[in-house]
């Protein structure tokens, strides 16, 4: 069940407040109210949450930027058919009430995801061509987030580099790089060599995982997206998008290699 906020036919007058709400702590949020428009009049965008606080004061702020808002708390109350109707889709707060796969294919079929979490930075950081990071605690920087997922140029995921940071690797222990990078390398030469339509399904599978876990995003969602849809139509019919993602792991493997090892 989903419950629709639809944007006001004329601008209200926007409320002022001083602060969030206890739950959201004492960030400012007159700044991100005082807007002399509403530039996302009309854009629809999906808000997912598991969090009731996020709904009860989130939701309104949504609604008085001009936003039309469908609301829900889980990625599976969403088909993946309606996604296109969506600018954005908003993943906000702790994730603990869903695994990643189901998040992941509805993240492979959005076109803009902001990811709000209470340990984002205050200011939109911008993860890669699909994904921007923001903390739940600053409307400011939401309403920012938003400004540049809504009136960026829409790119097709399957034409893109990897856009995913790999420096981060710089920190993890060499023994748990290493597993990874073998355990990369081995589900690689399967995808690239069988032609088992449930081998390498099964090895998307696996990736999209490992690839999630150290926070490399937009290949995961990739793998995850490629998986499902090879489910449906078969490993042929997908071989040359298969093709151009075994060239951005490489490309990737290649990156953490090339890396110096606090």
């Amino acid at each position: 069940m989903t419950k629709q906020i639809s944007a006001p036919d004329s601008a209200p007058t926007a409320r002022r407040p001083d602060k969030l709400p206890t739950a959201f702590g004492t960030t400012p949020v007159a700044d991100a109210l005082l807007r002399p428009h509403l530039p996302f009049s009309g854009q629809q965008i999906l808000f997912i949450s598991s969090c009731d606080d996020q709904h009860t004061h989130l939701l309104p702020l949504l609604k008085e930027w001009g936003l039309v808002t469908t609301a829900c708390r889980h990625p599976t109350a969403i088909r993946q058919d309606r996604l296109q109707k969506f600018h954005v889709v908003v993943l906000c707060g702790p994730k603990t009430s869903w695994n990643a796969k189901d998040e992941n294919r509805l993240v492979a079929g959005a076109a803009r995801i902001i990811e709000c979490e209470a340990s984002h930075p205050m200011q939109p950081r911008v993860i890669n061509a699909r994904i921007i990071a923001v903390s739940w605690h600053s409307p400011q920087g939401i309403f920012d987030a938003l400004t540049m997922a809504i009136h960026s140029t829409h790119a097709n995921p399957d034409s893109l580099l990897p856009t995913d940071e790999v420096v981060h690797f710089e920190k993890i222990a060499p023994p748990i790089r290493n597993a990874f990078l073998e355990s990369a390398r081995s589900s690689l030469a399967t995808i690239k060599s069988s032609p088992n339509c449930e081998d390498v399904q099964r090895e998307l599978h696996n990736l999209s995982g490992s690839l999630r876990f150290f926070d490399l995003v937009e290949l995961s969602i990739r793998c995850a997206d490629l998986e499902s849809r090879m489910g449906h139509d078969g490993l042929a019919y997908h071989r040359h998008s298969l093709s151009l993602l075994e060239l951005q792991l490489e490309a990737v493997i290649q990156d953490i290699q090339a890396l110096k090892v606090e």
